[in-house]
């Protein structure tokens, strides 16, 4: 993935409406207390998991976005001004399931679990592209705005309070 996905919309033919257009993938950028970066390289062990509407836990894994087995979901990117980070965490997973009912995500990594609030609704199931909105973010109980890259691919910095 290259910084232009981050920070470029790009344009597409209008699609057919039919409840079927997916939720935008979703892009982290997970910083200590201090600010320093955790994800700090595309094999960092972060596990993140959801409860479904059955109240099974399920894993988010780059095995179920890319059945290639090689695509990781952390992904190197090389800093700019724009974006000073050197790795981002990806996911088309999570915003599926979570438009389908799981709203909180369990990310686990250096022996702390943080706790990201992240809702994707279906709110327009007729509209011919943009079909869903991501509702407010929040991690560790605390709201998350958006910290940049464009409206189709936005990116959050989650900061650890601890």
């Amino acid at each position: 993935m290259s910084l232009l996905l981050l920070t470029s919309s790009c344009s597409q033919e209008p699609v057919k409406p039919n409840g079927n257009v997916m939720p935008m993938p979703i892009y982290l950028v997970l910083l200590d207390k201090q600010g320093n970066e955790l994800l700090t390289s595309e094999d960092t062990p972060l596990v993140v998991s959801s409860f479904n509407s059955q109240g099974q836990r399920f894993y988010v894994s780059s095995l179920n976005e890319y059945p290639d087995g090689k695509t990781k979901l952390i992904t190197a990117i090389v800093p700019s001004l724009i974006f000073p980070y050197h790795f981002v965490y990806h996911s088309i997973t999570m915003p599926l399931a979570s438009s389908n009912g799981s709203k909180d995500w369990y990310l686990e990594l250096n022996g702390k679990t943080d706790t990201l609030r992240y809702d994707v609704q279906h709110t327009r199931p007729q509209a011919l592209n943009n079909q869903y909105d991501v509702m407010p973010v929040s991690f560790n109980g605390q709201s998350v705005a958006v910290s940049g890259g464009s409206p189709d691919n936005p990116y959050y910095v989650l900061r650890r309070r601890q």
